[in-house]
């Protein structure tokens, strides 16, 4: 092995290590977010999040050890010092690693039925035994007959089906990693052609009819970016992989250096990109209302058991927070319906004279008589009041969880 062949190997074993225990940290860091909350109480949502996770944990273990486990003395591969025994955990637990790519394209199936066809969450929960059960049972009966087969050798970067050519890896791995990207880029693709299908609707609506299904449209648009989110960043770790293999079937030949970066590189970390997708809302939302400091608001979203001290709106901010936990990790911060109806008079009046902006928004202002409107009290307890009658206080935590069970968006927007 030549001296610049050397450092490349070096190179190529030394990445997966650095990607993989950065990824194992976020995907525990979902878990315990997660796991604080009651099991039995979790949405399909957040169980899809949650295996999600722990499938990640379990395969980047693996592939942060990188080319340990293949057996020493194996010829041009760097740090080699396992055994065949070692390769052949490794090489299982690796296959097992399907399961991660068939939930995500259940996760994009789950966008597609709450957003497009308005799915409610008990009629989603009838379909977990398929989002589960396909993922877990396909990865264990193709990891468990490549070991009866004795296909687990060392493949250059980590132990696998080896050597080439091998059709079990399309069989096994490939092919339903094909199938899983086509379906949650169909999914993808129809979710948000429902939406902008129901944002061009929204121009024509009237006034009463886009009050009642403001938030609803928001949801919609909320689910949509997270849903594109998450399948970038199942595009980032699958795709090149994809190609990787799809030119050595083509050609025969080596990979190039810096393609085998790019896969030592994302392969195994997905887990870092899920964890910024899934924080994503909850950074949005804490950095509105702290924007004049970043790491205090990543400190409490990537650890949830800090306190913050915030400045100004203290009281209101620990309630939505204890709002937010307690039903789901993204959902929407509510608001009375004059508040919606002022926003939406302010974007009509870009096309109104000022004159009747003005009148428009002065009366929108007013609440009308059994109209909600939401009060903080100066401890920071929420209210509900009507006109002419006072609704009584509000417990936060249970109309989160079911505004959470009536409207599965507001679980994943």
């Amino acid at each position: 092995m030549s001296e610049k062949d050397l450092r490349q190997q070096m190179t190529l074993s030394i990445l997966p290590r650095i990607t993989g225990i950065m990824s194992i940290i976020c995907s525990l860091l979902i878990i315990f977010t997660i796991l604080r909350k009651k099991i039995k109480t979790l949405n399909v949502y957040n169980r899809l999040i949650l295996a999600l996770s722990i499938c990640d944990v379990n395969t980047t273990i693996w592939y942060s050890l990188s080319t340990a486990p293949i057996p020493s003395g194996s010829p041009n591969v760097y740090g080699a010092q396992g055994t065949q025994a070692l390769c052949t955990a490794q090489g299982f637990f690796i296959q097992t690693g399907i399961a991660t790519p068939m939930l995500n394209g259940m996760l994009s199936i789950y966008y597609l039925l709450i957003v497009r066809y308005k799915w409610k969450e008990h009629e989603i929960k009838k379909l977990q035994k398929y989002f589960f059960g396909i993922p877990f049972i396909w990865a264990l009966a193709t990891a468990s007959v490549s070991v009866g087969l004795s296909l687990f050798q060392g493949a250059n970067f980590w132990c696998w089906i080896a050597p080439l050519p091998s059709q079990y890896r399309w069989i096994f791995y490939y092919g339903p990693l094909w199938i899983t990207i086509f379906i949650a880029t169909t999914a993808m693709v129809l979710l948000y052609s429902s939406v902008k299908q129901t944002e061009l609707k929204a121009k024509k609506w009237s006034m009463s009819t886009r009050l009642e299904n403001s938030k609803k449209l928001s949801n919609a648009q909320k689910v949509r970016n997270q849903a594109f989110f998450y399948l970038l960043a199942f595009y980032f770790v699958y795709i090149p992989p994809t190609i990787t293999r799809l030119i050595q079937a083509a050609t025969g030949q080596r990979i190039p250096f810096p393609l085998q970066v790019i896969l030592v590189i994302a392969v195994p970390s997905q887990g870092v990109l899920n964890f910024w997708a899934y924080i994503r809302p909850k950074y949005l939302r804490y950095r509105q209302k702290n924007p004049g400091s970043i790491c205090a608001t990543l400190l409490k979203i990537c650890l949830p058991c800090c306190k913050l001290q915030t400045s100004g709106d203290d009281s209101g901010s620990s309630s939505e927070d204890s709002l937010s936990e307690k039903s789901m990790i993204n959902s929407p911060v509510t608001e009375s319906k004059g508040e919606a109806a002022l926003e939406i008079a302010r974007n009509d009046g870009k096309n109104k004279s000022s004159g009747d902006n003005v009148r428009s928004s002065s009366a929108i202002r007013e609440p009308m008589p059994g109209q909600e409107t939401k009060v903080i009290l100066p401890n920071g307890d929420d209210h509900n009041n009507s006109t002419g009658s006072h609704l009584g206080e509000l417990d936060e935590n249970k109309v989160g969880e079911n505004q959470a069970r009536e409207d599965p968006t507001l679980a994943a927007a």
